[in-house]
């Protein structure tokens, strides 16, 4: 686990560094939320299919901690934003590379959060 207090900025920036999930649902940029969202109403569809009945829980507790998070990429930061963060960290390619991490984590927050494909706001979904 990551030692960084429930609501801090620290806490924001690692969640965001996480794959999908939806503890981070709401850390992601609103394009990838609203395809969470549409691949959790197909997932629900399906466990409604009459050959899941009796697995249409595990299926969709499957779908959701396995298929949702394969399925979403992070977009790459823009250059700029890598290089701006990368001059703030240091010089070391190591550090440049979690440099740039930081900034598509911290470029990705600072949009509006919680929206899915039905355009109202909700961190539920």
């Amino acid at each position: 686990g990551h030692c960084a207090a429930p609501g801090s900025s620290a806490r924001l920036v690692l969640d965001a560094s996480e794959p999908w999930s939806p503890a981070t649902h709401s850390v992601w940029p609103d394009a990838q939320r609203a395809r969470a969202y549409e691949l959790f109403v197909l997932g629900r569809q399906l466990t409604r299919e009459s050959r899941f009945t009796f697995e249409s829980g595990a299926l969709l507790d499957c779908w959701i901690g396995y298929v949702i998070p394969h399925a979403l990429d992070r977009p790459a930061p823009p250059a700029s934003a890598c290089e701006s963060a990368c001059d703030l960290t240091c010089e070391e390619p190591a550090a440049s590379q979690a440099g740039g991490a930081a900034a598509a984590a911290l470029t990705e927050l600072a949009g509006p959060s919680g929206v899915h494909a039905g355009g109202a706001s909700s961190s539920s979904h």
